[in-house]
């Protein structure tokens, strides 16, 4: 029973300390931060959430990575002339109202970055100075002007539907003055002048001026700061009375559904609309009234006191803040907002910013880092203040700015007394937390953040700061008879025994490494101490393997196992089954049974490329969750054992991979609650839903300071964890923790093309065109997390043109993409969740990239339409060249027919010529021959001197003519002769021989039969014959 106790007061303790509210972290934006101005003079956000500034360097935008400053002289028509700009409403189009230094009107377009001075645009209005923006939530803008002249606008086109109303004019009752207008909760609008009030949308008015407007139901209630009243029903009628009967001055007037709340000189006023009773509090004067989720009523003195009110309306509690030596009043309203988890923030006027405990029911400093170091922020000079989407706080002064974001302690953080890391932890079944750290100290606490009690080598317990051992302690381990095993680095293993039954005090048993013994310790670096469910005690080293421990009369025994794998290195230890053992390892799972000898039989799983393997060798710890075990990787995730039979090299996983945010998967240690399985990785604690298999990380934004998580194995009592860090130890409860959420809405904010010095900005958009000149860009992404510590990650694809999703680096947030082909494709981002794993909802945005000319269709039609041309015209330049080269050809013809008709002619005509020459030249050449026929002497120089030539010149010629020589030609007239003198058969061959020029019959017989081919005898036969 006092042990349960002790356990339950630690407990209790530890989760006291977590619930400590919440801590906030400071980020400083001040000029040379990159908002580039000097002075901030007002701040919106739009309704996708990039935050807005005006200031007197141009309107500057933030969408949580840089700054981009638009100059109204840059970005204008020409005739803006000044860069200072006063004050900016957002319109319900989302487009800016900018009041300029010079008191004009200009709109900023967010889709085209341009400013339109509206005052020129209405030339009505050209020298009228703005003195208030209204923007009503319908759509209409009431602007008010220093001559209390007014003009009403429509935000979607301000150019069309606009009203003005001059000063003094009947319509605005004569009044000089315009106090204020007010869209009521019904959605009519009331403009309250120094001569009455005016419905504009009732068309009704009343004489009496008031200074406050409040619906309730269908009645809308009118109040003067005198507390004088008029209500106006569905009748469009008003009926007056007074709520102040003590005429105290009206200083705020809110409402609940079902009563009105004023703040005035004295007290609140609570006014019951069904009842008319009123309840009054006298707690001083009221400068505001703020009404929470809860109903409760919160009202602001001018001091650093507030009064909350509960929601009856009956009790009342007066709440003081830490007092501020000097502090600027701020213009209504106070600064006072609920955030998400429902926590009041709170700063009176003359007070610290503050939050509301509600169980200790009072204001309490926040507690402001910056840097994850803890540092005082009080800011005195709060000129405006804005609540952004997320809950962000942002608090502006003239030359600085500051986000402010608020998160819950998930979280305990404690530093140990040397800030040395935490390797070791143990939590005894008394309830007691056994520590170690980097200055070899071991020290028990009931309570982490208590007094330690500090043990000896000796194992005496002290108040005081005692060193245990000369080397760091690894591991800690409670056996069945409530030993402390005691596993180091370097210094071998102590056994602690209980002397007492408090357990106060310890004997001390040291074992180290023996060379000469083989009992003695196998290695003097233990990393794991496990006892199995036989007792056994089982001993490993990171590098030496695994040893047994038995106690043999008295004295401890250690045998090293053999049979394990070469060179395995041991990380942790798991009993599965009695003899069975479960032992992470650098290269896989390894199951060692020593059911049936001390030597294991071994069975190894690794890495496997199978969907069903294991995704990693480096098993950093085993867990047992939901009666199913899991296998912790480094560098993966955790993969579950879905193999009943655990004797096997093929075991089966089921593996779940950790989400790439915040180093979550360089994983140091693991626990189980029994539902989830908590991971320490280097930066962040993630928990693993064993139900559902889903993450959810929580990066060092929920925790404050610079450390990493250490290897020891975390301890875990009934709900609470406590893990090791570098610096000391940090608990959370696991069965309460809850993360904060934060909106994931992906924004597109600006683009920058390849060779472009600057970023293009860009305003929620949903379509891209790409230029063709234009196609490497880089698009630029925001989360619109202002949150300094937050890590978001992105991923995108572009469909029909990537086969998967592209992943951005570190500190990178941008889409990249070179020379993308022309086409239209759709763009889809998305961004790691809270819970660390990729959200569902993707961001999407159209992208058109035009092509160049050469590749649109009408290119590719032209390019047809020359190729048909160039086809056609090279067909009609082949016929045509065809038919003319038959034209020519036939011209050709006729010209060479004429010519060699004309040839001919020339020809015969020189041939007849020739013709007569020679036949004169043959016939004198015969003749004379002839006439010396018989003459045997006959030479060729006679007939040559005959025709008075030479001898030379008469063989050419008669050559030339019958292609014969002379003697050839003579020869053949005597042949001729002869067969001619053969017809008188009376002559004999020899007297034709001599009658024909032979000397000798035999030669002439010879040259008879050279040229006739038979003798002249043969020939004479012959020819008688016939």
């Amino acid at each position: 029973m006092k042990r349960r106790l002790c356990t339950l007061i630690a407990v209790l303790w530890c989760l006291s300390a977590l619930s400590d509210g919440f801590f906030c972290r400071v980020r400083n934006f001040a000029a040379d931060n990159g908002m580039l101005q000097a002075h901030i003079s007002n701040a919106q956000q739009d309704k996708m959430g990039l935050m807005w500034y005006a200031t007197w360097n141009g309107l500057v935008r933030f969408d949580g990575y840089s700054f981009n400053t638009f100059k109204p002289i840059l970005s204008s028509d020409g005739t803006i002339f000044s860069n200072r700009i006063y004050n900016i409403k957002m319109t319900a189009t989302d487009n800016l109202w900018c009041v300029s230094s010079d008191n004009r009107l200009y709109l900023f377009d967010r889709y085209t970055n341009h400013f339109t001075d509206v005052q020129k645009a209405l030339p009505t209005l050209n020298d009228k100075k703005v003195k208030v923006l209204t923007p009503l939530k319908k759509g209409v803008t009431w602007v008010t002007f220093r001559d209390f002249s007014c003009l009403r606008l429509h935000d979607g086109n301000f150019q069309k539907g606009y009203t003005y109303w001059s000063a003094g004019c009947k319509a605005l009752l004569g009044s000089k003055k315009i106090l204020d207008i007010v869209q009521d909760a019904g959605g009519d609008e009331w403009v309250l002048t120094d001569r009455g009030a005016v419905c504009f949308t009732r068309n009704a008015h009343t004489t009496k001026p008031f200074r406050y407007v409040q619906r309730i139901g269908d009645k809308v209630f009118l109040l003067h700061t005198d507390g004088s009243m008029a209500v106006f029903d569905r009748r469009q009628q008003f009926h007056y009375s007074s709520l102040n009967e003590r005429e105290d001055e009206v200083h705020y007037v809110t409402s609940t559904p079902t009563s009105l709340v004023l703040g005035t000189e004295k007290g609140v006023t609570i006014y019951q609309v069904a009842t008319k009773q009123k309840t009054t509090h006298s707690i001083g004067k009221i400068i505001y009234l703020y009404i929470d989720s809860r109903k409760r009523i919160w009202a602001f003195s001018n001091t650093n006191v507030v009064w909350l009110i509960s929601a009856d309306g009956k009790t009342v509690r007066e709440l003081s803040a830490t007092p501020l030596a000097e502090s600027m009043p701020l213009k209504n309203p106070q600064l006072i907002f609920e955030n998400a988890d429902h926590q009041i923030i709170v700063k009176p006027e003359k007070g610290s910013l503050s939050y509301y405990d509600e169980k200790e029911q009072q204001l309490k400093d926040c507690r402001f880092y910056q840097n994850n170091e803890a540092t005082t922020f009080s800011p005195s000079e709060i000129s405006k203040y804005l609540i952004d989407h997320q809950g962000n706080l942002w608090l502006f002064q003239k030359h600085a700015a500051y986000c402010i974001s608020f998160y819950p302690d998930l979280f305990t953080h404690w530093e140990n007394p040397s800030k040395t890391e935490v390797r070791a932890m143990l939590r005894d079944n008394l309830g007691r937390n056994w520590l170690s750290d980097g200055s070899n100290a071991l020290y028990i606490m009931k309570g982490i953040g208590m007094s330690p009690v500090y043990l000896s080598s000796s194992g005496q317990q002290s108040q005081q700061p005692a060193t245990f051992t000369q080397q760091p302690v690894y591991c800690l381990t409670e056996d069945g008879q409530h030993r402390i095993w005691v596993g180091t680095k370097g210094d071998g293993v102590y056994l602690l025994t209980p002397t007492n039954e408090s357990r106060t005090a310890y004997r001390t048993e040291h074992f180290q490494h023996q060379v000469h013994d083989s009992q003695s310790l196998h290695s003097d670096t233990i990393w794991n101490v496990l006892q199995d469910t036989r007792g056994d005690i089982w001993l490993s080293s990171y590098e030496q393997g695994l040893s047994r421990a038995s106690l043999r009369d008295g004295k401890c025994v250690f045998r090293q196992v053999k049979g394990l794998p070469n060179d395995v290195k041991i990380r942790c230890l798991m009993e599965v089954k009695p003899g069975i053992l479960l032992i992470g390892t650098t290269t896989g799972l390894l199951t060692a049974d020593f059911r049936h000898s001390d030597k294991p039989v071994c069975y190894q799983n690794g890495f496997r490329q199978e969907e069903w393997g294991l995704k990693g060798n480096d098993v950093m710890r085993i867990v047992r969750c939901c009666n199913r075990y899991y296998v912790c990787v480094f560098g993966s995730g955790i993969s579950e054992i879905l193999s009943d039979n655990l004797l096997s090299n093929k075991l089966h996983f089921r593996n779940y991979l950790l989400p790439p945010n915040a180093t979550a998967d360089q994983i140091k240690t693991a626990v189980s609650d029994g539902k989830n399985i908590w991971i320490a990785s280097s930066q962040a604690i993630v928990r693993f839903a064993a139900e559902t298999g889903n993450y959810t990380v929580y990066d060092r934004s929920n925790f404050i300071g610079t450390f990493n998580f250490s290897e020891g194995a975390p301890i875990i009592a009934d709900s609470l964890i406590i893990a090791g860090t570098t610096d000391g130890v940090l608990t959370f409860a696991s069965n309460t923790i809850a993360l904060r959420k934060s909106s994931a809405h992906i924004a597109f904010t600006g683009i920058q093309y390849q060779n472009d010095m600057n970023i293009r900005p860009l305003n929620d958009i949903e379509t891209l065109t790409i230029a063709p000149d234009e196609r490497s860009f880089s698009l630029y992404l925001s989360s619109l997390n202002y949150d300094d510590a937050a890590d978001i990650s992105f991923r995108y694809m572009l469909e029909g043109y990537d086969n998967g999703w592209n992943y951005t680096g570190e500190n990178q947030h941008a889409v990249i993409y070179n020379n993308l082909p022309p086409g239209d494709y759709t763009l889809e981002v998305q961004a790691i969740g809270d819970n660390g794993i990729w959200d569902e909802s993707c961001r999407t945005i159209t992208i058109h990239v035009t092509p160049r000319f050469v590749e649109t269709v009408w290119f590719r039609l032209l390019m047809l339409f020359l190729l048909i041309a160039l086809f056609l015209g090279m067909a009609y330049a082949i016929v045509y060249l065809s038919r003319m080269r038959r034209l020519l050809q036939r011209k050709y013809s006729l010209l060479m027919t004429v010519d060699e008709f004309s040839h001919d002619i020339r020809i015969e005509k020189e041939q007849k010529d020739n013709n007569n020459e020679e036949q004169l030249f043959l016939k004198k050449t015969i003749a004379f021959f002839e006439d010396n026929i018989s003459n045997s002497n006959f030479v060729i120089e006679d007939l040559a001197r005959h025709l008075g030539m030479s001898r030379t010149a008469y063989y050419n010629k008669m050559k030339s003519i019958t292609g014969l020589s002379p003697v050839d030609f003579i020869k053949q007239m005597r042949i001729k002769k002869a067969l001619k003198l053969m017809e008188d058969t009376s002559l004999s061959i020899t007297d034709i021989a001599y009658k024909v020029g032979f000397s000798d019959p035999k030669y002439f017989s010879r040259c008879f039969k050279a040229e006739m081919g038979m003798t002249p005898t043969q020939y004479a036969n012959k020819s008688t014959k016939r």
